[in-house]
Formats: C-alpha cells, structure tokens, sequence
C-alpha cells in the first residue's frame, strides 16, 4: 500500500515544482526586459542632456545592447544634434508576452506607458513594441526594440 501512495504523491510534487518555478521565470524576465529598457533610457537621456559624454554613453550601451539595436543607438547618439526632446520621467509595462524563444533569443510584444514631461507639461503615451533579446555570455542583451503600428 505503501508504494502506491509513492507513485501518486512524486507526480504530484513534480507538478507543484513545475508550476511554481515556472511562474518565476516569467517574473524574471518582465524584471530583465524592464530593466535593460530603463537601463537603455537613461544611458540615452544622459546623453541628449549632456549628462553623460557620448563616449562613455557608447560604451555603456555596449554592455546591454546587441546588433541590430547597437549599431542604431551608436549612429543616433553620434548624429545627435541639440534639439528639444521630451524627458521621460517614468515607464510602465503594462503588457509583455513572450512570443518565441529559439536559438538564444526571446521575442516579446509589449505595452509600455511612458510617462513624459514636455514643452507643454506633462503627459502620459501608451506605445506597443516588439522586443528581443539575444543571450550573451551568461545573460541577456537587448537586440530589438521596435514601437509597431497599431
């Protein structure tokens, strides 16, 4: 009697270790993806606003950023030109699914509330986006991020 109670009881654990773990990941990355983009944010806004030297901003982007979204970030920063740029003050995901997953990369769709501060004052913009990251070494680096059309 004794060793049937084992064989229901081991799927059973198996079932509740599953479940609970993987609802970690997921936390985990809406932890990282928001992280790597308040991270990119600020590297960006430090620059725009002569905080960080444009040097320093590159080499800080080289440590959250892959190809493609690098080189971009890289020709932005480079081709910049004082103009009047809204500040962000705070974002918000609202949404992030993971899409795929395959050979070191993770896609997402997700709703970012951005909250900005402008000319005008304040105000608050909901902008959708793809994401992906790319693994690097031991972590994740940010590749994509791309607001799509409605």
């Amino acid at each position: 009697m004794k060793t049937y109670s084992n064989l229901f009881l081991i799927p059973f654990v198996l079932i509740i270790f599953f479940s609970v773990f993987s609802g970690f990941t997921k936390i985990s990355d809406s932890f990282l993806v928001e992280e790597l983009i308040r991270e990119r944010t600020n590297i960006l806004h430090g620059v725009y606003f002569n905080e960080i030297q444009p040097e320093k901003g590159e080499q800080l982007l080289y440590e959250i950023e892959t190809q493609p979204l690098l080189a971009s970030d890289i020709k932005t920063l480079r081709e910049y030109a004082d103009t009047d740029m809204d500040l962000v003050k705070d974002l918000e995901i609202l949404v992030l699914e993971q899409t795929s997953g395959l050979y070191g990369y993770k896609s997402y769709r997700a709703d970012i509330l951005w909250h900005m501060r402008g000319l005008d004052g304040d105000y608050i913009q909901s902008v959708d986006y793809g994401i992906v990251l790319k693994k690097s070494g031991s972590g994740y680096k940010l590749s994509e991020f791309n607001a799509t059309n409605p």
